[in-house]
């Protein structure tokens, strides 16, 4: 029974560790925001024009 508090105590201590760790890591909004595309106000629609596989 003495011998299990100490490994209870270290098992708590590392998960404790392992969640603030997690928490604190990973991507940001401001990180992301710089891989998206730059909103566009106008969006223009293309129409291919042909038939067969050939496109004029």
């Amino acid at each position: 029974m003495g011998a299990a508090f100490p490994l209870m105590r270290s098992i708590i201590i590392l998960c404790a560790l392992f969640a603030c760790a997690w928490a604190i890591s990973g991507p940001h909004i401001a990180d992301l925001n710089v891989l998206l595309p730059p909103v566009m106000t106008n969006p223009v629609e293309y129409r291919l024009l042909g038939s067969d596989g050939c496109f004029t």
